[in-house]
Parts: C-alpha cells; sequence; structure tokens
C-alpha cells in the first residue's frame, strides 16, 4: 500500500516490535499488545491487529483488508481508535494502532452491573456522559459516508473516561455497492430489521445498533443489577424480539428509581425517549446520527445528561441551539423539521409530564 506509514518486511524478525499480552480477537485477525522494538520496556504500548492470509488469498479477503485500512487512517476523532501504521510481512497484514484500552464496554457494563449496589460516582459520570460521545463519534463516521455496521458493547472500548468505537472489519464507504452476505450484516444481537432480511444497510442501520447499546446502558443505570435479567427477558436479537424490548423500556420508565438511594435521574426519560426513537422497527423513523447531535447541542434544554469531555463541540450553524434560549431552540429545531428535538423541547416548554416521552417501537 504506498503510503508513508506502511512497511513491508521479508522477515518477522525484521519487524520491530514486541509482543506483550493478547487482546483477543477481532472480525478479521488477532489482537495483541505490542510496544516498540527501540523504546524502552513499558514506554508506550499499541494494539496490533494482524490479518493471516492464505498462500493464495482470494481477491475479496485483500480487498476486505484493505477497506478496512483504508476507512481506519482517514479517522481522526476522540472517540475513534487511531491508526499510525501499517504492515506487511509474506502472509500477513498488520494495523498498528492506538490506544490500548483498559477493556470494553461489555465488561464494563456486566462489571457495574453486578456492583450496582456500590457504584462509585466516577463510574456513574462516566457512564452518564458517553450516550453523547458515541452518538457524536457515529456522526462523525455517517458525516464522511462511512458506515460502520457492527455497532455493538464488544467494538466500544473503554479507556479511563473515555470510549472509543473500534473494529471496522465490517465498515463501508457508504457510495459502495454492499452486497448481502453474511459479512455485511453485523451481529445478530445488535443489527437492524433491515440488515436481519438482508437488505442494504444505511445509516440508520447503524442508529438502531447503537439504540440497542443505549438501551443496555440504561438498564445498568437503573442501579436494580437488571443487565442479565433483560437479556434474558428479550429472549434474543433486538430486531426480533422488538415487543419485549418496548415492555423492558415501559418497566425502566416506571423504576427510574436513581442508582442510589432512589434519586430519580433526571436525564433518564429524555435518554429512554431517544432509545425509543433510535430502535424503532422502520428505519425512516430513526433519527439520523447528527439529529442526535442536535440533542446534546441543545443539552441545557434538551434534558440529555451532559458530556463535559473535549468532544464538545458543535458544527457550525449549531449556535442557536449552543447559545440561544429555549423558544430560540425550539423555533430552530421546528423550522429544521428536527422532530426528535421540538420533541424533547416541548417537553421542557410545556412542562409536560415524563409521559409525554414516551413513543412505541413499532410507530
Amino acid at each position: 500500500m504506498p503510503t508513508e506509514s506502511h512497511h513491508v518486511y521479508d522477515d518477522h524478525r525484521q519487524i520491530p516490535l514486541r509482543h506483550i499480552r493478547s487482546l483477543g480477537f477481532g472480525s478479521h485477525g488477532t489482537v495483541d499488545a505490542v510496544e516498540r522494538a527501540s523504546d524502552n520496556p513499558g514506554d508506550k504500548l499499541y494494539a496490533r491487529k494482524v490479518f493471516f492470509l492464505p498462500k493464495i488469498p482470494r481477491p475479496r479477503e485483500l480487498d476486505e483488508i484493505l477497506e478496512e485500512i483504508k476507512i481506519a487512517r482517514n479517522l481522526q476523532h476522540v472517540h475513534i481508535v487511531r491508526l499510525v501504521e501499517t504492515y506487511q510481512c509474506e502472509h500477513t497484514y498488520a494495523m498498528i494502532m492506538e490506544p490500548v484500552a483498559d477493556g470494553n464496554l461489555q465488561q464494563y457494563l456486566m462489571n457495574l452491573d453486578n456492583e450496582s449496589e456500590h457504584m462509585d460516582s466516577g463510574c456513574r459520570a462516566h457512564l452518564s456522559q458517553w450516550f453523547g460521545c458515541l452518538a457524536k463519534a457515529l456522526a462523525f463516521l455517517h458525516a464522511r459516508g462511512i458506515l460502520h455496521r457492527d455497532i455493538k458493547p464488544q467494538n466500544i472500548l473503554t479507556l479511563h473516561e473515555n470510549v472509543l468505537l473500534t473494529d471496522f472489519g465490517l465498515s463501508k464507504e457508504q457510495e459502495q455497492t454492499l452486497s448481502a452476505t453474511t459479512e455485511t450484516r453485523g451481529t445478530p444481537t445488535y443489527r437492524s430489521p433491515e440488515q436481519e432480511k438482508w437488505r442494504r444497510p444505511g445509516r440508520r442501520s447503524d442508529i438502531f445498533s447503537l439504540g440497542a447499546v443505549f438501551l443496555e446502558m440504561l438498564t445498568v443505570c437503573s442501579g436494580q443489577r437488571q443487565l442479565t435479567q433483560f437479556r434474558d427477558f428479550r429472549g434474543g436479537p433486538y430486531c426480533e424480539n422488538i415487543d419485549n424490548v418496548y415492555t423492558w423500556s415501559e418497566i425502566l420508565s416506571k423504576r427510574n428509581v436513581g442508582l442510589h438511594g432512589g434519586n430519580t435521574l433526571k436525564w433518564f426519560p429524555t435518554m429512554l425517549f431517544i432509545c425509543q426513537a433510535m430502535l424503532q422497527i422502520k428505519q425512516e423513523r430513526r433519527p439520523y446520527a447528527d439529529v442526535l447531535v442536535r440533542c446534546w447541542a441543545c443539552q441545557r434544554h434538551s434534558g440529555v445528561p451532559p458530556t463535559p469531555c473535549n468532544c464538545n463541540a458543535f458544527p457550525a450553524g449549531q449556535e442557536r441551539y449552543v447559545h440561544g434560549t429555549l423558544h430560540q431552540a425550539h423555533k430552530t429545531a421546528f423550522e429544521h423539521g428536527d422532530w426528535l428535538l421540538e420533541r424533547l423541547l416541548n417537553a421542557k416548554l410545556l412542562n409536560f409530564p415524563e409521559q409525554f416521552l414516551v413513543m412505541s417501537l413499532r410507530e
């Protein structure tokens, strides 16, 4: 691959990296932690994703690897893993990325759910602010014409106070024609109804998957050790069990008891309503990622949880959301046909009860 950050080695002994530990498996290869051989031990770790090809690889296999590398190379965002360099050696390709995470969101949610009675305020704050961070990361991808197509808790890394989207093995640039193969469909549990039916995925397919992740985050935020119970209650993939998902969202709405001491989370009904919008069976009913970002641009009026990290910047043209009054923000949402934000602001303007922010997943 003709770029200055790509290297070709004739022998594995030439690769200037030391293996430190295994990190698991990605969609198309193994992942381990490495450090540069020229660095002092422990100076800096990188994540290395290695693809193994047969001696005579099928053209499609190599194309998929190059596609993932191409996509990752063009992504620079605080909530997306960063590609540092790549190399090729005999029948292997490798991507060197940073940072090396503490774990993934799946592990984080399970740990919090098991310790909900003893959850400290730091973990609580991190989880609540990550809704906005993930919405902004997805909007960043979609603005560049990239579909992730496999959003799930295992593909969201956690590092201290940060979350990062990773594993672009199934991602595609939107202008390309997507064939309906198993490789394009994503993980069964979180994939959208249209992916399940072998239809071409779009931006709103990613929205459905992220909505499923958000609902699991909200379940843990309910502080009731309910995540395992929810998964048993749901009974399988979200798109195949949408009635159970809707019933669970109603249970959460009534339960909103906060994380400790029976304190109601003020933003909980708003986020539950947004989840319901994201999990609509009909994809045209789901909001786009940039619409979600506008909800956070208007955070002081919309009722979403704050996101006090350095991703808290918004595109030009959203000043009326960020700095305007509630009435100005409502007028702007109405003028742009932004029904999701308009409904959130209506609830604030008219002081409607929480039941106003409820919708059927089949609307």
